[in-house]
């Protein structure tokens, strides 16, 4: 499951019954459930970055602009540097990880400042960036049913 490991916050996914059918067909088969979940693993990394750059939510609606105070504070010393929400140093960006074994794949940060912009706060707004699409979903489905039925090498 996707989480922000750092500080113990999950971000339950569900409504993956047919991604659990095929783990299961998968450990009936006696095939190494670990091949297809480092594949997912990578995949969901790479659509958590993707969420920086697209700067939106999980249902399409763009993050929050930043405050102009922020926006003054960032650029003190820096001149008109672009200030970028959550990537003007690209430390949270940099921490997305996965972790893959024979149970599952999980993708977070370690990055202790993640949850605030995860869930937001009093005073700083929500802006996820670790989230599943339906297309994603449908992705790691298919890569799972191909370990099943075909050669595990087509996978990447």
């Amino acid at each position: 499951m996707p989480s922000i490991s750092g500080h113990n916050a999950n971000v339950e996914l569900r409504g993956l019954d047919e991604v659990r059918q095929a783990v299961a067909r998968l450990e009936r088969a006696q095939r190494d459930p670990s091949i297809p979940f480092r594949v997912i693993g990578e995949r969901m990394r790479r659509a958590q970055l993707q969420h920086f750059d697209d700067k939106e939510g999980p249902d399409g609606t763009p993050w929050p602009p930043l405050s102009e105070a922020t926006i003054a504070r960032r650029r003190e010393g820096s001149g008109d540097a672009e200030v970028q929400t959550l990537r003007d140093t690209d430390v949270m960006y940099t921490s997305i990880n996965y972790k893959a074994d024979r149970r599952g794949v999980s993708v977070g940060t370690n990055d202790p400042k993640a949850e605030f912009h995860q869930f937001g706060t009093d005073n700083i707004p929500m802006r996820p960036f670790i989230y599943m699409t339906d297309d994603d979903a449908d992705e790691y489905l298919s890569i799972l049913t191909q370990h099943v039925i075909k050669d595990p090498l087509k996978m990447v």
